[in-house]
């Protein structure tokens, strides 16, 4: 009994398991039988074959008692297998077997199952090259001729249920010319239940052997085994037999070692010298660098073998490191068989450096993988050390990433530290790895990293294990940036002087810290904040407390401070914007920056470090004031842009010039002179006004307007300030000289103005 596949199409070969689809031409619509391969074989050109072709028929297709016909033809010039007179072998024919069910159940429609005829468990049909047959004794079941260098096939309805039978090609011999596909066509007349198709029942070609390698292991300049070398046939016949059918040739440098090598057979025929010996392969040519197995008869059968037991010796003075390619006359033609190296190791990073913040604590870095060049390179009792930079120590010693090593034995103890610093870390290799070269990655190591760190944080290896290299394990900036839209001249001994905006920028979302930690503004020594400046966000989500500005006195150093909690982290990265910054600077401060110092818990975490500056920035500058009673002479001529002030030249951006006999010069360069800084010259744009501040006055102009205020009380003068290009303020400057101290005087001969 056969029992039915499922699939439509399966083919069952010799030695190896195959899909190969049967192509069909279109079928009449009454058409309803269905042809595969079951058992598609391989062979060279002039090969034998053994495959085997199913046909069915569905339910119902034939008429009760009708029968119907196709024919089968195989390739031009196919033949039997033949022996060495030229006689047909026994067992070559093309025969026909119809199961009595069609699978166990469902009975064949082509055998007769009522009673009236009794049926064999499997009906035979044969038929020879000459045309003779053989049979079961019964044709009414099955007929089969053969006609010409075709076959065809007669098959009755005697009884009910599907319809399936087999056509077997026994010992048939492929065309010498054959390549490819080897196919069975078959034909029907028009309105027959059988369709015309062809199936593939062999693929035809000379084949190839292939050579693979389980394992490449690594080889010292002392020798070493290499892992099995394997070859396998795709096909009978594949290799040919010859003194060299397997050949592998090595690299200048390196010679086989066949002491203990030797030859297998895993399956299949093929003959070959000695086997299971060492003498079943040789290495004399070529210096021994060329490695041989001797084919005396080439398979009927697929085959697999093994060579074991092979080594290599090396020539230090020739051999290069790498790998160990053998050229073969196989598939491929190259092979590396081992890596050639020298005990050494090297030490790098394992994927990008992540990106950190500073002031933090717990920052993990990056993972550093440690790689042997040769097993054993790394020795029991020596040591791997980790050194950090200055300004950050270990949190969290690394811990190794079994997902991407491959430690091949390799143990190191734990991790211990080296030193007070918290900077150094080592380890002791405890076990050597053995076999191959260890691959070892670590991961997870954290640091904490000070306020004034930034920039690559890089991890020094050191040792007596040999492990040597610098990595960046991780890229660290400030969590923010200060910057200021000023930086204006500030006196000594004077209170309430204007320093410039701040705004300080968060490097990323959440960089400064929220529940109610304190964001700081420190002043240096000798500095203070005359009022409590404004903090605000201008961009972004940051929420800051209500209300929670305010300033005070740093206990640890003594220098003032405005400090603003936050309430809540920010989702998108922030500013804040400080202003309304007034300061009072002490006489005791020298000339210079007053340096912004900014820290606080909501940008610095971390503890034990010499500082807790996150950010530092110049806003305002000490300036040593003229003495008092010094005399500043200075010269301004109509129309030019030059000047003289104690006999040095200097150059404005505009010219004083005559209007109705009154002499316009310009407030900014006059109010230089008079002592007053940049930074106390005010101009607001909205109300068209400029203010000027030296000591204990306060004087203020409008354009347009003869209304001069000098501390609050109103002076008319003669004429109004006016703006020219590029947008300074003009005014004939007596008013001024009166109210600051200063004398000047018009020369209209040489059309000058002197100021003293």
């Amino acid at each position: 009994m056969f029992k039915r596949s499922k699939k439509t199409i399966s083919m069952l070969v010799s030695g190896l398991l195959l899909l190969a689809p049967m192509v069909s031409t279109p079928v009449a619509a009454y058409a309803s039988s269905s042809f595969a391969s079951v058992k598609t074989d391989i062979a060279e050109p002039g090969g034998v074959i053994n495959s085997r072709i199913m046909i069915e028929v569905p339910q119902g297709a034939m008429a009760a008692g009708s029968t119907a016909t196709f024919r089968m033809r195989l390739p031009i010039n196919s033949d039997f297998q033949r022996d060495g007179a030229g006689a047909i072998v026994a067992g070559a024919n093309v025969s026909v077997e119809i199961p009595a069910t069609y699978d166990n159940t469902v009975p064949n429609q082509f055998v007769d199952n009522t009673g009236n005829m009794t049926a064999p468990a499997n009906l035979t049909d044969k038929v020879y090259a000459d045309g003779t047959t053989t049979d079961d004794g019964s044709s009414t079941w099955v007929k089969t001729v053969k006609i010409g260098q075709e076959y065809e096939f007669s098959v009755k309805q005697n009884g009910a249920g599907k319809g399936i039978m087999y056509i077997n090609l026994n010992k048939v011999k492929i065309p010498s010319g054959q390549s490819g596909d080897f196919k069975a066509i078959f034909e029907a007349q028009g309105g027959s239940i059988f369709s015309n198709g062809e199936v593939v029942v062999a693929t035809v070609g000379t084949g190839t052997a292939a050579v693979t390698l389980d394992d490449v292991k690594s080889i010292s300049s002392v020798g070493g085994a290499i892992d099995v070398i394997r070859v396998k046939e795709d096909r009978p016949g594949a290799l040919s037999a010859a003194s060299d059918s397997v050949k592998l040739k090595l690299p200048q440098g390196f010679t086989w070692d066949i002491t203990n090598a030797k030859a297998n057979t895993v399956w299949g025929n093929l003959t070959y010298t000695n086997p299971g010996t060492k003498d079943s392969l040789s290495a004399t040519e070529d210096g021994g660098r060329t490695l041989k197995m001797t084919v005396t008869g080439k398979s009927t059968s697929a085959s697999y073998i093994n060579l074991t037991g092979l080594a290599v010796n090396v020539d230090e003075s020739v051999a290069k490191t790498g790998d160990i390619t053998v050229s073969t006359n196989l598939t491929p033609s190259t092979l590396v068989l081992g890596k050639y190296g020298e005990f050494g190791s090297s030490v790098n990073a394992f994927g990008d450096a992540p990106n950190r913040l500073a002031g933090r604590n717990d920052n993990e870095l990056g993972k550093v993988v440690i790689e042997e060049d040769m097993a054993g390179s790394l020795v029991v009792g020596r040591t791997i050390v980790l050194t950090i930079p200055e300004n950050t120590k270990w949190r969290t010693y690394p811990s190794i990433d079994s997902a991407n090593s491959d430690a091949h034995g390799l143990v190191l103890g734990a991790w211990t530290a080296v030193g007070t610093d918290g900077r150094t870390i080592k380890a002791q290799v405890t076990t050597a790895s053995s076999g191959d070269p260890a691959k070892v990655v670590f991961e997870k190591g954290s640091v904490d990293v000070a306020a004034n760190f930034s920039g690559d944080l890089k991890v020094d290896v050191t040792g007596t294990a040999g492990v040597a290299g610098s990595l960046v394990l991780a890229k660290v900036a400030a969590p923010i940036t200060a910057t200021v839209s000023a930086s204006p001249e500030l006196k000594i001994g004077v209170a309430g002087q204007a320093a410039g905006e701040l705004i300080l920028t968060e490097a990323k979302a959440e960089a400064i810290m929220g529940e109610s930690k304190a964001l700081q503004i420190h002043l240096p020594l000798g500095v203070d904040f005359s009022s409590t400046p404004k903090f605000e966000v201008v961009e972004g989500d940051l929420v800051l407390n209500a209300d929670s500005a305010t300033t005070g006195t740093d206990s640890n150093d003594n220098t003032k401070f405005a400090k603003v909690t936050i309430k809540s982290t920010s989702s998108v990265p922030s500013k804040i914007k400080v202003s309304g910054i007034k300061l009072t600077v002490d006489r005791t401060v020298p000339e210079g920056n007053i340096t912004f110092k900014v820290k606080g818990a909501a940008v610095n975490e971390t503890s034990g470090f010499t500082s807790s500056t996150i950010a530092s920035i110049a806003n305002g500058k000490v300036v040593t004031p003229a003495p008092e009673g010094a005399v500043i002479h200075t010269v301004f001529k109509i129309n030019e842009t030059k000047y003289t002030v104690n006999g040095v030249e200097k150059t404005m951006d505009i010219a004083p010039y005559l209007e109705n006999s009154r002499t316009y010069l310009p407030v900014r360069y006059v109010g230089e002179i008079l002592g007053i800084n940049s930074g106390n010259m005010i101009w607001d744009g909205a109300n068209q006004t400029a203010t000027l501040i030296k000591g204990d006055k306060v004087v203020q102009m409008k354009m347009g307007s003869k209304t001069l205020l000098v501390n609050g009380a109103a002076i008319t003068m003669d004429v109004a300030p006016q703006i020219v290009q590029p947008g300074r303020v003009m005014l004939p400057v007596g008013w001024l000289l009166n109210i600051f101290g200063a004398t000047g005087s018009f020369d209209p001969a040489t059309q000058t103005v002197t100021i003293n």
